[in-house]
């Protein structure tokens, strides 16, 4: 029993040494060199998207916002992306919006952390209105045809003044209605 695991092991064994010896004599074929100028010589990418987290005088927004990291390490996002997060764009710039146009703002990009630390006055936020009320709905009144009917009766009892009885001295009463 412990020969046949013996003999399969060393059957993988040789399998293995076979495949490898076979890479290697492919790899010698490959002119290297070549292969180096091709990677040297190929041109980066002209922007890369990214989805940061974004922190705007120190404090997180608990958002993430796409930018896009171009190749003189500036960075750009659309006039929505920057209003969701805050940030008042400048006026007259359609599309996207380079973050270096806009005033007083200077910003750190964290590329392992994938966070982007901006710095801005408060002159170029814009305000977030929080309200802890509710709105209630508004519910439009039933309407219905109907009558309405109102009264009253007032009875008194008191003493009769010539008797000096308790006795039942009068009633009064009177309805109202409308259609």
């Amino acid at each position: 029993m412990m020969v046949k695991n013996w003999t399969k092991t060393a059957i993988l064994a040789a399998a293995v040494w076979g495949q490898m010896a076979q890479a290697q004599t492919a790899t010698d074929d490959v002119d290297v060199s070549a292969v180096v100028e091709a990677t040297q010589t190929a041109a980066p990418a002209a922007t890369t998207p990214l989805f940061l987290e974004v922190f705007i005088n120190g404090e997180s927004t608990q958002l993430i916002a796409e930018f896009t990291h171009h190749t003189n390490n500036r960075f750009s996002s659309t006039r929505n992306e920057l209003t969701e997060v805050g940030i008042r764009p400048p006026f007259g710039i359609g599309g996207d919006v380079y973050l270096d146009t806009i005033s007083g703002l200077e910003y750190v990009y964290d590329p392992t952390g994938q966070r982007l630390y901006i710095t801005v006055p408060n002159r170029s936020r814009l305000p977030k209105v929080l309200s802890g009320s509710r709105r209630a709905s508004h519910v439009a009144p039933e309407r219905s045809f109907g009558a309405v009917v109102n009264y009253a009766l007032a009875t008194e009892f008191g003493p009769d003044s010539t008797t000096q009885d308790f006795d039942f001295t009068g009633l009064t009463g009177s309805v109202d209605g409308w259609i």
